[in-house]
């Protein structure tokens, strides 16, 4: 029998517009946090909106990072979500790492995600909801 390992790390997640997804990120996570959030994320909300283009809004500026294979996980979500109509991301970070990460992510997503890097979180969601509302595919 294989022992579950506990997760580590938290994040909240909310939808701020009926296409506009907000999480935010707190603490170290581990793998098996990182394939939670990715769960919940995909079933609870991407799901319902992936019909049409739609935001993401991630306040990563709490977050303390991941290790490897949890990044590689994100990396997929990253090219999963692009296929999902995922077209507009916006990053809230303080630090350099957080940013680089969040550079990779993009990455991954192809050229179909526009980003854009913040301070705050209302600059971040006003952002998104400008983009889509101009009616971008």
């Amino acid at each position: 029998m294989r022992e579950q390992k506990k997760r580590h790390g938290l994040y909240t997640m909310e939808f701020v517009d009926p296409n506009l997804i907000m999480i935010r990120a707190f603490d170290s996570w581990n793998l098996e946090q990182t394939e939670a959030f990715c769960e919940e994320l995909n079933e609870n909300f991407v799901s319902h909106i992936e019909h049409a283009p739609w935001g993401f809004v991630a306040d990563i500026s709490q977050w303390g990072l991941c290790p490897p294979e949890a990044m590689a996980r994100f990396n997929q979500l990253a090219e999963d979500l692009g296929n999902r109509n995922e077209r507009f991301l916006a990053v809230i970070s303080h630090t350099n790492i957080q940013g680089s990460l969040a550079k990779e992510y993009v990455n991954h997503a192809g050229n179909i995600l526009t980003t854009r890097y913040f301070k705050d979180a209302n600059e971040g969601i006003q952002w998104c909801r400008e983009q889509l509302g101009r009616g971008h595919t």
